[in-house]
């Protein structure tokens, strides 16, 4: 039986024989599977991405008080490649939204508490950040969140520490608690 495969497999390997043009065979494969990438690279295709949400320039005398989204689901459409540059480096593809920019006339508004975004107002945004891609959907469908009035004081804290060190070790100055 095992003189049977061993017979199967030479015979095989005899008819595979390149007479040693495997390396012209390989170079002419890796040069077609190039640009075979590449023509695949430049059709337009439709997916969805996940992208990290960042608030900006939120006023100084608000703050957030309700959840709110670390990422957005997206649609999007377009060339392979930059779906594909998109994807490649997540940190660096962060949707920042500025917040005094989106809620410029609500910010006179002193008594509103919740606020929120629908995905439209979000699109264009979204879209000048995005190279080459275009959004043609994204969730959730509307960003609501509430704010408050940030209230802060001052407030002295006398730290209460006991310790000792070890033997051949000294303090050479003060010790500052920051």
């Amino acid at each position: 039986m095992a003189e049977q495969v061993n017979s199967i497999v030479k015979n095989l390997l005899d008819h595979l024989r390149f007479e040693g043009r495997w390396i012209v065979f390989l170079v002419f494969v890796g040069i077609a599977s190039f640009f075979w990438i590449l023509r695949v690279m430049e059709k337009t295709y439709s997916t969805e991405i996940n992208q990290a949400l960042e608030f900006t320039d939120i006023p100084d005398d608000r703050t957030i008080v309700s959840d709110l989204p670390d990422k957005l689901t997206l649609q999007i459409e377009g060339p392979g490649a930059s779906i594909l540059r998109n994807n490649w480096n997540p940190r660096k593809n962060t949707i920042r939204i500025n917040f005094r920019q989106v809620f410029r006339t609500q910010l006179n508004q002193t008594n509103l508490d919740e606020w929120s975004i629908s995905s439209n107002q979000l699109k264009s945004r979204i879209n000048s950040q995005l190279t080459n891609l275009v959004v043609t959907g994204i969730q959730p469908d509307s960003l609501s969140f509430k704010l408050s009035s940030a209230a802060s004081r001052r407030v002295p804290v006398m730290p209460n520490i006991v310790f000792e060190l070890e033997k051949q070790f000294m303090i050479r100055d003060k010790i500052q608690v920051e």
